[in-house]
């Protein structure tokens, strides 16, 4: 049985017991709810990801229940470690803060909170943080790595989900740094009323991912180790993995379902960067990239240097809808995704529908569109968020773009790489190609010339 087959037991068991749900996204065939199966990616990526829904649609519990599932933890000391959205919020309630006892004597000591010691972390509410208490997260969220005085945590298995309510009178934006940050959103959609019939007549009690006493020990345990270095953290992970052990322990004896150990977490992210990424697929890429982040004016989308509107020759493509490209980092979720929906999927490589998938997940939460593209959209019968709707639409356009491209992308792609620069531009500006030399992807490949 392959690490993914392990996951999608996961999945299944989530599904049917922990988090009851409608399938609102169809892959091959088959058909997925797109917040559990985002969220199960997310673990095994060590990827960031944001849930966004109405209230009381299972954001935060989804989100409990997969990092319990795939970490191994009780679901009490993922409960005590989430970093609550609220106005108030500071550092020392964040990251860390000075045993006052030693400070008083002459000597710095770092009282990691929670949050920061467990690698698996949950935001709850992320944007009822103000703009200036977002900054506080911002390099842990990236790198895994947090700063206390002169104490420092590195942690390499590190995974980050926050939550959303929709715009209300209790929350703000999200910075643009923090959104780039995570590398897909999903929104956490009502179960409808035949699910919410099973929910109201199921019987209350325990969850099978709940040990409070297992959990107090754990949070026990970590709370009295003492991290300065990177080095020392390796104490905290030795005291996590011993609760976890036990904890999966007991969760196979009762559910009989195997939860992974830390051999079996980085088996699965080895397997996943094990996955190629296809020819087409990388072809794909490049026109993805390119389009959205084109200006005929300025070379390179800027947000602060906006063009518009296009100019006949480039209305049709991406860039013209929204005020932004695509950054480095996105580039690399994308990828990094594709390959885990890959390897879920069983696939050997990823392939260009693969990516088609993802790209609406990776990039809606990003992009800023231009009102009017919005307003084109508004009347389109639809079952999901407007912004996710247009990121979807995007794609779509940009697949046919591609489909219609592919042979002369992929001609030009084979003369570059043979050191044929005046034979590829001559083939691109020539009938021959019959694209025309405005398509952007063409223009980015001619400035390695």
């Amino acid at each position: 049985m392959g690490s993914s087959d392990n996951v999608k037991k996961l999945y299944d068991y989530a599904k049917d017991n922990l988090y009851l749900c409608l399938p609102d996204m169809d892959i091959g065939g088959e058909r997925y709810n797109s917040s559990l199966l985002f969220g199960f990616l997310t673990a095994a990526t060590g990827g960031k990801e944001v849930i966004f829904g109405e209230y009381g649609m299972g954001k935060t519990t989804s989100s409990e229940n997969i990092i319990s599932l795939f970490y191994g933890l009780p679901k009490e000391a993922v409960m005590a470690s989430t970093l609550q959205g609220q106005p108030e919020q500071t550092e020392e309630k964040t990251v860390g803060r000075f045993d006052i006892g030693k400070l008083n004597a002459g000597e710095e000591e770092t009282i990691w909170t929670y949050f920061t010691l467990l690698e698996p972390k949950l935001i709850d509410e992320v944007n009822r943080l103000p703009a200036g208490k977002q900054s506080v997260i911002l390099q842990g969220m990236d790198r895994g790595v947090w700063k206390y005085g002169k104490s420092n945590i590195y942690q390499q298995e590190f995974s980050l989900f926050g939550t959303c309510n929709y715009k209300d009178s209790g929350n703000t934006d999200l910075m643009e740094a923090v959104l780039d940050r995570f590398d897909v959103a999903v929104e956490s959609r009502s179960p409808g009323a035949n699910m919410m019939r099973v929910i109201r007549h199921m019987k209350a009690g325990k969850s099978p991912v709940e040990n409070a006493q297992l959990a107090d020990k754990l949070l026990s345990d970590i709370e009295g180790v003492k991290v300065k270095s990177f080095s020392d953290y390796a104490s905290v992970k030795a005291k996590v993995d011993e609760a976890s052990n036990e904890f999966r322990r007991l969760f196979e004896e009762a559910e009989g379902i195997a939860l992974p150990d830390a051999g079996a977490r980085r088996k699965i992210k080895e397997d996943i960067n094990a996955v190629k990424l296809s020819h087409d697929a990388d072809l794909f890429l490049d026109l993805v990239i390119s389009e959205v982040g084109f200006c005929p004016k300025h070379g390179q989308k800027r947000a602060n240097n906006l063009c518009k509107p296009f100019c006949s020759h480039y209305k049709n493509y991406a860039g013209s809808n929204t005020k932004r490209g695509l950054s480095v980092r996105t580039n690399k979720a994308i990828v990094k995704y594709s390959k885990a929906l890959a390897w879920f999927m069983g696939s050997e490589e990823v392939t260009v529908e693969h990516v088609e998938t993802v790209l609406p997940y990776a990039i809606w939460h990003k992009l800023e569109f231009y009102d009017d593209y919005l307003s084109s959209l508004k009347q389109d019968e639809k079952d999901e968020p407007l912004q996710f709707y247009a990121a979807k639409k995007m794609v779509r356009n940009m697949k046919a773009e591609f489909d219609e491209i592919k042979p002369a992308q992929a001609k030009v792609v084979s003369l570059l790489r043979e050191g044929k620069h005046d034979e590829a531009k001559k083939f691109i500006e020539g009938d021959e190609a019959h694209v025309g030399y405005e398509q952007p992807v063409f223009k980015e490949y001619l400035r390695l010339d």
